[in-house]
């Protein structure tokens, strides 16, 4: 058996995280539950905004703060025993100055729901709220706000169509509608998340069952729609597959184009109703031209992405989970093309059948990332018994997605043997071509990736497949062989290419 060392590298990487910071907190405040949605940084440490549920069956919003090393400084709740208060989705909070929106839901006893807009303080005290919605149901998502002082809320409305459609609002200053619209076919639409446009119009997704592939199953594809500043509607586009797929997030980004997160289904392995995802990210331009779609990792049972942010780079930063024997969360940067530079498993729990789900990540001041989610804690890990119990999770990771310095080597497992579960690879050293071969009944996916994690070579591989030929020149350095089927990675192998 033999080890390989890379001491430049560590060195380098010890220069690089000098003087970034880590913690992993996992925060319960005695409630049933608490699901972080929203994190990002302040100028004393960080802002945490978590879904809450207590005993007495009420949701409600929580609002913590941080100092930079992780330690909780004040917290705040907004409970009450006649309303659910439900946040957005994940980045849904708009900053300015001292104060806070968000664009949630309010349900009431008798299931009633509209959406409403908060305006918090910096320690989470609620300044104002204003309702918006009918008899009918509606549920707000998102919210921002342009430089004259108006909102723009968006989310859901069954108003206009009793199976729901997008919907959006412009408000002024003191919240009062100027226009609403709506977008959407004949079925069900669901609008998760949009943004505003360097031309003054909007960008906004969701999912649908009246655009894109004919669903197997109850599944629904993914739509995105551009506006004008008036709202109205210049362009659609649908994407998906035949399983159904989700989305979470839509930015635009520095070149006026777009940047969407969500979770595409497999179709090689997947069946109606399986929910099988992949990892999934998609880069339009101005017009709604499909500039490269990507997908990351395997299929897992519902994995997926929460939450994307452009980097100054130009690269992107991303959240969400994979299940690998339990739920997982992953921390995915890719380069400005799409390709993937890195992909981080997160755990702060490590049951056999504990969950940890990242849901947002934000820049920190210090190069890293502040993320935030949930974990839903089982024996041994729980405190206690009880059902759905879960607490928030708050992580601070460098500049590398590491939630400790050095992990971006620990995590390539530098360690050669003769055969791993089967997996042959050969010639090995090799100058040209190399062939892999496994046993594997079941369809997979082979990847060679260098030691960052990006992937530089990729096959789906059918039921029954027993050998590969890699004929692609490679350029002179060390990679990993990893075949990965049902779901699972079953082995890996050194590959070293001269």
């Amino acid at each position: 058996m033999k080890y390989i060392c890379f001491i430049a590298a560590l060195l380098i990487c010890n220069t690089l995280l000098r003087g970034q910071t880590y913690f992993s907190r996992r925060i319960d405040f005695g409630n049933v539950a608490e699901y972080g949605f929203n994190a990002f940084a302040r100028e004393y440490g960080y802002t945490i905004i978590p879904g809450v549920s207590n005993y007495s069956g009420n949701n409600g919003i929580g609002w913590l703060n941080m100092d930079t090393l992780g330690e909780v400084q004040s917290s705040n709740w907004l409970v009450s025993p006649y309303f659910h208060y439900f946040i957005g989705v994940q980045g849904g909070v708009f900053s300015e100055s001292s104060r806070h929106f968000l664009f949630g839901t309010r349900t009431d006893t008798l299931a009633n729901s509209d959406g409403m807009l908060f305006c918090f303080t910096d320690w989470g005290d609620t300044l104002w709220t204003r309702i918006y919605g009918d008899s009918l149901w509606q549920a707000g998502v998102q919210c921002k706000r342009d430089a004259a002082g108006n909102f723009f809320l968006f989310g859901r409305t069954e108003t206009s169509d009793p199976d729901g459609d997008f919907w959006l609002i412009k408000a002024d200053s003191t919240g009062a509608i100027i226009w609403e619209k709506t977008y959407g076919g004949a079925r069900y639409e669901y609008g998760l998340s949009f943004d505003l446009t360097v031309d003054g119009g909007f960008i906004m997704v969701g999912t649908t069952k009246s655009f894109g592939s004919p669903n197997i199953g109850s599944g629904s594809n993914i739509l995105v729609i551009k506006a004008n500043a008036s709202g109205t509607q210049q362009w659609q586009r649908a994407f998906g597959s035949y399983y159904g797929d989700a989305v979470w997030n839509v930015h635009m980004t520095r070149d006026a184009g777009y940047i969407i997160c969500g979770s595409l289904s497999d179709t090689l392995i997947s069946f109606p109703d399986e929910d099988l995802g992949l990892p999934y990210l998609i880069r339009l331009d101005y017009r709604g031209n499909t500039l490269w779609e990507r997908t990351y990792g395997v299929p897992t049972y519902e994995g997926g992405l929460f939450a994307v942010e452009e980097l100054s780079d130009g690269s992107f930063i991303a959240v969400g989970k994979v299940h690998t024997g339990t739920e997982t969360g992953i921390v995915l940067k890719v380069d400005r093309d799409g390709d993937s530079l890195w992909m981080r498993h997160q755990r702060h729990l490590y049951g056999a059948e504990s969950w940890n789900i990242l849901r947002d990540i934000s820049p920190a001041p210090d190069g890293g990332f502040i993320a935030t989610g949930m974990m839903y804690p089982r024996e041994p890990d729980s405190s206690g018994p009880g059902p759905w119990r879960q607490d928030l999770w708050v992580l601070k990771l460098d500049s590398l997605g590491c939630a400790y310095p050095g992990c971006e080597l620990a995590a390539t497992g530098i360690e050669e043997e003769e055969s791993l579960s089967g997996l042959r690879v050969y010639p090995n050293p090799t100058s040209g071509s190399v062939t892999i071969e496994v046993e594997a009944p079941a369809a997979g996916r082979v990847l060679i990736t260098d030691l960052t994690g990006k992937v530089i070579r990729q096959v789906d591989t059918p039921p029954g497949f027993s050998a590969l030929e890699f004929g692609y020149p490679l350029a002179a350095g060390t990679y990993l062989c990893v075949f990965i089927t049902d779901g699972t990675r079953h082995s890996s192998q050194l590959l070293i290419v001269q």
